[in-house]
């Protein structure tokens, strides 16, 4: 006997899932160091929370994310930067959920790839430029009045190396689209 679920608790369900996922596996890539894996690990939960369960879903963790993060003591030192993380976040999963509200419109199975692969360098390009301008150029530098080296560590942290992760996590998403895909109809 199937049990169905309305779409509210399939929503608050389906977000929960992915809160936790992206919170445990930030927590335990970060455990080994590099920015590279923990923030690609990110970007990937995030990017298929809100293809696989919609924006609204993927905004939820986007936001809520940085908040848990902070909570554990995992990386992100300073409290006022966690909404302009968030916004960076929620950039990222708007972008892709874009791309693949376009390529489902358009009931192409090329035209979903084409779709997925256009979404990773604007995704990665747009993700960067919000928390470059948020954290770089305004959160850190205002809010917090951070100086050398402090300021550096920060500019460092979220510029280029938040495009290197993102598309690393979009290269990923996009093979691992259709299998997921294909999984949630059946």
């Amino acid at each position: 006997m199937a049990v169905t679920l309305d779409k509210k608790t399939l929503f608050v369900t389906r977000t929960a899932v992915f809160t936790a996922l992206l919170v445990v596996l930030q927590f335990a890539a970060a455990q080994l160091g590099n920015q590279f894996i923990t923030g690609s690990v990110v970007n990937l939960v995030l990017i298929m929370s809100g293809t696989l369960c919609g924006f609204a879903s993927g905004a939820v963790v986007a936001a809520i994310a940085p908040v848990f993060v902070r909570l554990l003591g995992v990386g992100l030192p300073f409290w006022p930067l966690v909404p302009f993380i968030a916004l960076g976040n929620t950039v990222l999963v708007a972008v892709w959920c874009a791309a693949e509200r376009l390529g489902e419109r358009a009931r192409n199975a090329r035209f979903i790839v084409v779709a997925r692969v256009a979404a990773l360098p604007v995704a990665a390009v747009l993700k960067t430029a919000a928390l470059y301008a948020g954290v770089v150029l305004f959160a850190a530098p205002v809010l917090l009045g951070l100086r050398s080296p402090q300021l550096d560590a920060v500019t460092l942290a979220y510029s280029w190396p938040q495009i290197v992760t993102a598309g690393i996590a979009g290269a990923i998403a996009v093979a691992l689209l259709p299998l997921f895909k294909r999984t949630l109809k059946k």
